[in-house]
């Protein structure tokens, strides 16, 4: 399992300097401490439902088991076992059908396709009709997780990728790590000074 984290921000607490994680030999635990660390972290199917409330990267998929509804907390700026390419290796193998970012609070939650792994060639060109489709599908695989969705629509004046896979919700996002969290990863990882660039 290879573990992909975003460089462009650095994960931060309110009492701590940011950090910027990366996997490395010299981690104190070994690779297989690290992937089980962020599966646990990983809520699917009908669990989402009872997910604390905040910012989420989700997917859907159909496997050989069957439909798979996969989404876990965004705990860090660098989306640390959230991204949806490791959240798709940490689950049951299957073709990833729909991807995107979700703000959720009780049982509502805003959603887009935002997924440059999975949904940007497929939104690339793609037609009105073909997109209301997927919005409609994926209100519906929400509605049967227990989920009430809304489609985090984007501006005419918004940049062409958002006016396609709907309005960016994580990167917007104010995310402050929490200190047991930050503990962890200084435990599973190592890290690079915020004063590096």
């Amino acid at each position: 399992m290879h573990l992909i984290i975003k460089k462009r921000r650095k994960t931060k607490s309110a009492s701590t300097r940011p950090r910027r994680y990366r996997l490395s030999q010299k981690a104190e635990k070994s690779e297989s401490a690290v992937t089980n660390y962020f599966r646990k972290n990983i809520l699917l199917n009908a669990a989402i439902g009872s997910g604390p409330d905040g910012y989420y990267t989700w997917l859907f998929k159909l496997t050989g088991e069957g439909p798979l509804f996969v989404a876990a907390q965004t705990r860090s700026e660098q989306e640390l076992g959230t991204l949806h390419v490791n959240m798709d290796h940490l689950t049951t193998p299957g073709e990833v059908l729909l991807a995107g970012e979700f703000m959720k609070v009780g049982e509502r939650i805003l959603f887009n396709l935002q997924s440059g792994t999975y949904m940007q060639r497929r939104m690339k060109g793609i037609s009105a009709a073909k997109r209301s489709k997927m919005i409609d599908d994926s209100i519906t695989e929400f509605a049967k997780i227990g989920l009430i969705a809304t489609f985090n629509e984007a501006t005419p004046t918004a940049p062409k990728e958002e006016q396609v896979a709907g309005n960016a919700i994580i990167e917007n996002a104010e995310i402050v790590t929490r200190l047991s969290t930050l503990e962890e990863y200084n435990r599973l990882l190592s890290w690079s000074s915020s004063s590096e660039k």
